[in-house]
């Protein structure tokens, strides 16, 4: 059997990791080879995936390295027939150095997809994000939304905007000239909030902030509503993509997709305390517990305080920024059916099945952080 090789970016990090499991678990498109970049793999990744990988008999390889990286990314490029770039710096705290998003984010995009073109690679998937659209600084709301809605452009973070910028970069490239004649072809995926797993950033945050009360106060209102989706749902919404550009580029090339599962459209504390109910969390009897225009002033001053202590050299982190609490206090929901219509799409998992499995990791987040406090 000819070899079907898969380079994937970011595969360390959460999506990679679920990435590779899915395809080896499913493997829908008779991949034979996996090569897996990332800057650092631990033991215990490296460990899981061979397993996985042997499992599925098919053929793993790591490569140590970064997406600035010019040179490692053609010797990465070599023989791989897609690439799936999932590697991203994500900043919702809006605190890392503009420079150290822009080169990864953006930079080393356009490096994957120059080597790319020098390599003969033809088929390129990214994951993109919903906030490469928004919600803006404005808070306009978006109901429902589609690709082709309308939305005005205003970056409400500065992660969203290089996101927007590497989005461009990809869907731009579609169609252009590989060394040996052939056509890129691209597509970019857009996930709204990515929940589950015992390592769920989110969750386990708002966990490890309420374990002795287990009051959840919530700084948004019931109405500011967001579109998320289960990690293993959006794994298998990329394992699709790396298939079907293949064979149909001429439909998929260019595009960018929402994707999404059926997963209810919560404000994002409404729908974790749905996952954190049985543990006993409550939420605070007022939503949002203090009204917006108070919150949003505490937190412009706390902003300030902790710049000023970095700056005199004290070691801080902001605990919430003034920006992602309007990304909170925003409604911004779409819908994901032109994902399912060129991709034939199913969820992996149904809501039912997310929220068992989700509840299932709370409890082990729970335990281990009541052992730990």
């Amino acid at each position: 059997m000819a070899k079907k090789r898969y380079l994937v970016t970011g595969a360390a990090g959460r999506l990679g990791r679920k990435f590779v499991e899915i395809v080896c678990q499913k493997n829908i498109d008779d991949v034979t080879d996996l090569r897996l970049l990332d800057l650092n793999f631990s033991e215990a990744v490296k460990r899981k995936q061979k397993e996985t990988c042997t499992e599925a008999n098919i053929n793993l390889e790591w490569i140590v390295g970064s997406v600035t990286d010019r040179k490692i990314l053609r010797s990465a490029l070599q023989d791989v027939d897609v690439v799936v770039h999932m590697a991203s710096i994500i900043d919702f705290r809006d605190e890392l150095p503009r420079s150290k998003l822009w080169d990864i984010n953006v930079q080393g995009t356009k490096n994957l997809i120059e080597e790319c073109c020098q390599c003969n690679v033809s088929s390129f998937v990214t994951t993109s994000s919903s906030e490469s659209v928004g919600p803006n600084t404005y808070r306009d709301p978006m109901y429902d939304g589609n690709e082709d809605t309308p939305y005005r452009l205003k970056h409400m973070m500065y992660y969203g905007e290089t996101k927007y910028e590497a989005e461009k970069l990809v869907l731009a490239s579609n169609g252009r000239k590989l060394n040996n004649g052939k056509s890129l072809t691209t597509c970019s995926l857009r996930p709204g909030g990515i929940y589950g797993g015992a390592d769920d950033p989110v969750l386990t945050q708002v966990i490890t902030a309420n374990i002795k009360k287990r009051v959840l106060r919530s700084p948004s209102a019931p109405s500011h509503l967001h579109t998320r989706i289960l990690i293993d749902n959006a794994a298998w919404c990329h394992v699709l993509a790396a298939r079907q550009i293949q064979a149909n580029a001429a439909v998929i090339g260019g595009n960018a997709y929402f994707i999404g599962d059926n997963t209810p459209n919560l404000s994002y504390l409404r729908l974790n305390h749905i996952f954190l109910e049985p543990y006993g969390f409550n939420m605070h009897h007022r939503e949002p517990f203090l009204p917006y225009w108070l919150m949003y002033s505490i937190l412009i001053v706390m902003y300030y305080i902790f710049c000023m202590m970095r700056g005199l050299g004290f070691d801080v982190q902001v605990p919430f920024s003034p920006r992602a609490m309007k990304v909170l206090c925003s409604c911004f929901t779409f819908t994901h059916d032109k994902f399912k219509k060129h991709f034939n799409y199913k969820p992996l998992k149904s809501w039912e099945e997310s929220l068992e499995e989700t509840r299932k990791y709370v409890g082990i987040i729970v335990k281990n952080t009541e052992a730990s406090s």
